[in-house]
């Protein structure tokens, strides 16, 4: 899912899954990608997002994890949140569905396609997380 704020200064990328590799295979986390300065108020302009690659600073554009089932923090009782995160996040690829239409709040649009890959490190504590090699695909909207 991807969502602007009213006030037009951040984009959220929101990733909900599970872990397909390694020893926490199977665990749900929630990653999102908060990248400032960027203002999306309507499907059509995903297709610029096409090829952009977002350096995440740790303050203006940054990765947050929610981590609900202690795949990080070994408590599953609970959720924990790790909040800014470095790294890169890479729009790869946005297509429109042109053979599919959705008609809503009185306007009609065609959705799209996105996918793209991110590395990131975020700040645990004393430690840091480590996500390398990531990857997503998702329709819009």
């Amino acid at each position: 899912m991807i969502t602007s704020d009213s006030a037009g200064t951040t984009t959220q990328f929101q990733l909900r899954g599970t872990l397909h590799e390694g020893a926490h295979k199977g665990k749900t986390v929630y990653l999102d990608f908060l990248i400032g300065q960027l203002h999306i108020t309507a499907p059509g302009q995903l297709l610029a997002l096409k090829g952009r690659t977002f350096v995440l600073d740790g303050k203006q554009n940054y990765a947050v994890l929610e981590d609900y089932d202690g795949a990080y923090s070994q408590n599953n009782r609970m959720i924990t949140r790790y909040t800014g995160g470095m790294g890169e996040l890479q729009i790869k690829y946005v297509r429109e569905l042109t053979h599919m239409t959705v008609n809503a709040s009185g306007y009609s649009y065609h959705p799209c396609i996105i996918s793209g890959s991110f590395t990131t490190t975020i700040p645990a504590g004393s430690t840091q997380l480590e996500i390398l090699q990531g990857r997503f695909d998702f329709i819009y909207p």
